[in-house]
């Protein structure tokens, strides 16, 4: 038996919408990748300076560590800068290949490579202490000129009283 029954005219009858639809999940995903790449780009340029701060931290703590070493021994210490190499050897005594002073931290056998630090992009561009690219520690501690390090773009200056390094 059938019903009776009468729908009116202008019901519709409405279907059941579950999940969504590819269009949407498409503009979603989009929009998440955009998001992606903009965060990846601004982190690379933050970690950029933050790599340049690391290497000149580094640079300030083997300059002190040579001036401390200088005090300690009672000799000279010599930091001598390579730019072509992006590199410095730390000397004790007079600066010849047999006073280099092979268990500096951070060294190999008396060499430190600022590339090897693993940060990438370290340039020493330049170093100058009274037209030398030699920093050189007198027993007593003093520095026996001040001057400037260079590296990507910020300089490191050295105080000739005091030995102080001060970033500008």
């Amino acid at each position: 038996m059938m019903s009776d029954r009468k729908f009116p005219k202008n019901l519709k009858l409405k279907k059941k919408s579950s999940g969504f639809t590819f269009i949407e999940l498409l503009v979603v995903t989009m929009i998440l990748g955009i998001i992606a790449v903009i965060g990846i780009v601004r982190s690379n340029d933050n970690l950029s300076g933050f790599n340049n701060r690391i290497s000149i931290d580094q640079l300030i703590n083997d300059i002190n560590f040579s001036q401390t070493s200088a005090i300690a021994r009672r000799e000279t210490v010599s930091m001598v800068f390579d730019i072509n190499s992006d590199s410095y050897s730390i000397y004790l005594g007079a600066i010849s290949e047999d006073n280099k002073f092979k268990s500096f931290p951070n060294g190999l056998s008396g060499v430190v490579d600022m590339n090897d630090l693993q940060l990438g992009g370290i340039d020493l561009t330049s170093a100058n202490f009274s037209n030398s690219t030699t920093l050189q520690f007198l027993p007593t501690g003093v520095p026996q000129s001040g001057g400037t390090i260079v590296v990507n773009d910020m300089t490191l200056q050295v105080e000739s009283e005091t030995g102080k390094c001060i970033l500008n």
